[in-house]
């Protein structure tokens, strides 16, 4: 679980997917991925919040890394990361996946 530096959004695991809750809006809460999805090899196996707390970086059991802008919930890209499960991502403090 982690927080961006306001305290105003919060990330979590939740059941393969990442649930991202809004604190200063009540009820208003998403996932980086869909229902559709997160049934399939799209399952997230881990994530990391840049040190900005500005992007998300989510690794799925299908050996994809997506990267996403959680203020706007857009995926900036997608990319293939091998033929082996990745099971933790960080950044460095530079930023720097």
């Amino acid at each position: 679980m982690e927080s961006d530096p306001d305290c105003t959004v919060l990330a979590c695991s939740n059941a393969g997917n990442v649930s991202l809750l809004k604190l200063d809006a009540p009820g208003e809460r998403w996932q980086l991925c869909d229902e559709s999805e997160s049934e399939t090899d799209d399952i997230i196996s881990t994530f990391c919040i840049h040190p900005t707390k500005m992007e998300i970086v989510v690794a799925t059991n299908s050996f994809l890394l997506r990267h996403w802008r959680i203020s706007d919930h857009c995926c900036l890209r997608s990319i293939k990361a091998g033929k082996m499960p990745i099971l933790s991502l960080d950044f460095h403090s530079t930023g720097v996946l």
